[in-house]
């Protein structure tokens, strides 16, 4: 026998080779692990819209992500800006502050790979309560 034909020199030039397959993962982000993320993003959004963030007293109590809900407490904002943007129509103000928000949760639903979410919000001031539902579609 050659000394190339030797068995253990054979292993040495005929490996075995491994084939990888790709996993395609069915998992999703899941949006309870990612509501802090989302507290914060809003919060950020806030803070960054300058005739918003100087009406408010305490910033980080305004908005509050929940499971099942999105809460806003308009009492956070100061008095004068109550007076004259949220007391003349509640309800109206509610919804022009759910398209403030609109465009964070469409980018946060392109985070965490959803491609749509019905956001279900709470408005709160003083006595006043205003829910309303909104889908929100991922930015594309």
């Amino acid at each position: 026998m050659a000394h190339h034909e030797h068995p253990f020199r054979q292993n040495q030039f005929n490996k075995p080779t491994a084939k990888i397959i790709p996993i395609k993962s069915q998992w999703r982000n899941n949006y309870v692990d990612a509501i802090p993320l989302l507290q914060a993003k809003l919060l950020n959004h806030v803070r960054l819209t300058e005739r918003v963030r100087e009406n408010i007293g305490f910033r980080a109590r305004l908005i509050e992500v929940t499971e099942t809900e999105i809460i806003v407490r308009l009492d956070e904002f100061v008095e004068a800006y109550k007076l004259k943007f949220i007391a003349p129509d509640f309800q109206r103000y509610c919804l022009h502050f759910i398209l403030f928000i609109e465009p964070v949760l469409a980018d946060f639903l392109k985070e965490i790979d959803f491609v749509a979410h019905v956001f279900k919000f709470r408005f709160h001031q003083d006595d006043k309560i205003f829910e309303q539902e909104k889908k929100v579609i991922a930015r594309s």
